[in-house]
């Protein structure tokens, strides 16, 4: 049975779907939509059921910890749409659904599957280039379509646009776009390759893929560390560990040790006034690190949010997440997430679970700080089985230069086993 958990925290209504990760349903079937017991709110409004989709149209007010039960009609309208749920106090959200035919047909354009990777770290304004997209499995022209600001074509010496491009299987789409003008700022696009004019939705007509361009922090922002060398030898790797992040094998980051990139303002020194001794061109000597400084802050890694089918004909069904030091933002320069130590002593708190604490697997983790901190939480679920899982990591991480300056923080997650 198709069902949505809303939460209430902190000024913002959680549904956990979207316009890219909605709830399919078909003629006849119930939308179970639950106000989660430890929410915020003692209740929440849920609106918007047309005439054409649902046998009944009044909005339902539902209590903290409640259900109500919503059926599709026999022969419904298709297509996407959402339903507003609302809160004294809280932002407005939506639930988001796509209301399926009873058998889809999946059209002749569109293609396999494909993914474009998100750039981080840029500089503002910057101009990027994303992967290219290789068109395969379409056995029809498609269109292919870009959107928020990205540009396309379809060979390496082509014509950039933002216009629709006809493509066939064997075609390259090659991408491009510009950085925020801003620090700490992300322009999200997205590329879309099929038969864009088709009815039955995503699923059944054509991909997408979404990426994003993000800016690197301000070189002002976060807690100062100093160079540990003031005066008399001084050496190269000293300046590229502290300023550039050591390789730790997470990730795969060996800094490039360019020595344009140690100028102030360059990809590893930010422009700040305790580094006006270091030049932004030119010659540059290793006495001029001396008293220099850099940023150090810690963000913890994009929530996660999975969502897995239990009834596709396994015994059993496992997510698991492993997260170290690469899954980190912070520091001015790509590296410097690394160095940072970290600990959390394996404690994952849960603010819901209707699966018991046996279905979670912890490993991993320390009560110390460590440079090489990794820990994997895994839950598991028999077949035809619904359970949820909403909780969160918490960790402390330090600077490796100056073990005073320390942050804290929670990594969340959002797991839903879903079945018949």
């Amino acid at each position: 049975m198709p069902s949505v958990t809303v939460l209430c925290e902190s000024g913002q209504i959680y549904t956990g779907t979207s316009s890219t990760n909605r709830v399919s349903l078909s003629g006849g079937d119930t939308l179970t939509i639950y106000h989660d017991m430890f929410s915020a709110a003692s209740s929440i409004t849920v609106s918007g059921f047309s005439s054409g989709v649902w046998t009944a149209t009044n909005s339902v007010t539902i209590n903290d910890g409640s259900v109500a039960n919503k059926t599709v009609v026999s022969s419904p309208t298709t297509g996407n749409l959402q339903l507003t749920v609302t809160a004294t106090g809280y932002t407005t959200n939506y639930i988001y659904l796509y209301i399926a035919p009873s058998t889809p047909p999946t059209s002749a354009s569109k293609p396999n599957p494909f993914t474009v990777s998100s750039l981080s770290n840029l500089e503002p304004s910057a101009v990027v280039y994303f992967d290219t997209v290789d068109v395969t499995g379409n056995t029809a022209s498609a269109t292919s379509r870009v959107s928020g600001g990205a540009y396309q074509r379809k060979s390496p010496t082509g014509t950039w646009t933002t216009s629709d491009l006809t493509v066939v299987s064997g075609d390259r789409v090659y991408l491009k776009g510009q950085a925020p003008s801003t620090y700490s700022s992300s322009n999200s696009y997205s590329l879309s390759i099929g038969d864009l004019s088709g009815s039955n939705g995503i699923g059944y007509d054509w991909e997408t893929a979404t990426f994003a361009a993000t800016t690197k922090a301000d070189p002002g922002a976060g807690q100062t560390i100093n160079f540990p060398i003031t005066s008399g030898q001084i050496d190269l790797g000293t300046v590229i560990n502290f300023f550039a992040g050591y390789n730790v094998g997470y990730g795969g980051y060996v800094p490039d040790n360019s020595m344009g990139d140690f100028y102030r303002g360059g990809d590893h020194v930010p422009n700040v006034t305790g580094n006006n001794g270091i030049p932004t061109s030119g010659t540059i000597l290793m006495t001029d690190f001396y008293g220099s400084e850099t940023r150090w802050f810690i963000s913890a890694p994009t929530s996660v949010f999975r969502e897995i089918d239990t009834t596709t004909g396994q015994s059993s069904y496992t997510t698991t997440i492993t997260y170290n030091p690469a899954y980190f933002f912070g520091g001015y320069s790509p590296g410097a997430k690394y160095n940072t130590e970290y600990r959390n002593q394996s404690v994952v708190q849960i603010f819901q679970s209707n699966g018991g604490a046996s279905a979670l697997s912890i490993t991993g983790g320390s009560s110390t700080y460590t440079s090489t901190w990794n820990l994997t939480i895994s839950m598991t679920t028999p077949a035809n089985t619904e359970r949820e899982f909403y909780g969160y990591i918490p960790y402390d991480a330090r600077s490796r230069w100056d073990t005073s300056v320390t942050s804290s923080g929670r990594i969340y997650f959002w797991i839903f086993f879903y079945g018949p």
